[in-house]
């Protein structure tokens, strides 16, 4: 209940433009519930938001350690499938990391096989990687 709370906090400070109370939630949220991937990922996409490509993977990274889905009222379904690969492409690809960017792509496309945007991002990142 603590760590929906203050991921629910972090949401309202975001939408008041008030980023730092809202990181500071986000860190509280994951302190609460380091076993659940909910506060990580929305750290990871609040990093996202704040174009903080480092602090994405790291959260990324921590919530893929996740694997056991609790069945719960705040479980967030698009955090275990495509999205957290799909955000590490994305940071890999601004962090300069292509072979990263296109390895989480392609996981992500097995998730979500019919998303254009991944589709998309995958073959641009392909074709941008150095031999």
């Amino acid at each position: 209940e603590r760590c929906a709370s203050l991921r629910y906090m972090a949401r309202c400070f975001q939408t008041l433009k008030k980023p730092s109370e809202a990181l500071q939630c986000l860190l509280g949220a994951c302190a609460e519930a380091p076993y659940l991937r909910e506060p990580w990922m929305e750290a990871a996409e609040y990093f996202y938001k704040e174009k903080n490509y480092y602090g994405v993977i790291t959260f990324v990274n921590e919530a893929l350690k996740i694997t056991k889905k609790t069945d719960t009222y705040i479980t967030v379904s698009e955090y275990w499938g495509s999205k957290p690969y799909d955000l590490l492409s994305l940071a890999y690809y601004y962090t300069g990391d292509v072979s990263k960017a296109e390895e989480n792509a392609r996981t992500a496309l097995t998730f979500s096989p019919y998303d254009e945007r991944i589709r998309k991002n995958l073959i641009f990142f392909v074709s941008v990687k150095k031999p």
